[in-house]
């Protein structure tokens, strides 16, 4: 007798206990996220390779056939330097034509008509007439 009393508290203590470790939680995310833990490892880099490198201005060639391109803005700034800190020196208007003398990133030094240079985001110039 003793024994089956024995025995009747273990399996009701083992019931408990798996009660309590099976029980559904109201939030399935929280306990998804415990019960299988998502280790991500990010490379690691050393100084020098997370340098940048900036693009470098090049020259295009200055003839005849120089590379030409229309303004596709009604009215766009013609800048003293690369860079929309820089100055407005003049204007140009839509369907005007400048011829491009030299790149910096997004920004292009072109020369107007009237032989000024000056510089003018890449947007802005077609390769086409617009």
């Amino acid at each position: 007798m003793k024994k089956n009393i024995i025995t009747f508290a273990l399996i009701f203590l083992l019931t408990i206990a798996c009660s309590l470790t099976s029980s559904v939680p109201k939030n399935d995310l929280a306990v998804s996220a415990i019960e299988q833990p998502t280790t991500i490892e990010m490379p690691t880099m050393s100084p020098a390779s997370q340098v940048i490198p900036q693009p470098a201005a090049f020259a295009l060639p200055t003839s005849p056939t120089s590379p030409t391109c229309w303004v596709s803005a009604e009215y766009l700034n013609v800048r003293k330097c690369p860079g929309v800190r820089c100055p407005a020196i003049g204007h140009l208007q839509y369907g005007e034509i400048v011829t491009v003398n030299m790149i910096e990133g997004s920004w292009q030094e072109v020369t107007l008509m009237n032989n000024k240079t000056g510089w003018i985001h890449a947007h802005y110039c077609l390769e086409t007439p617009p």
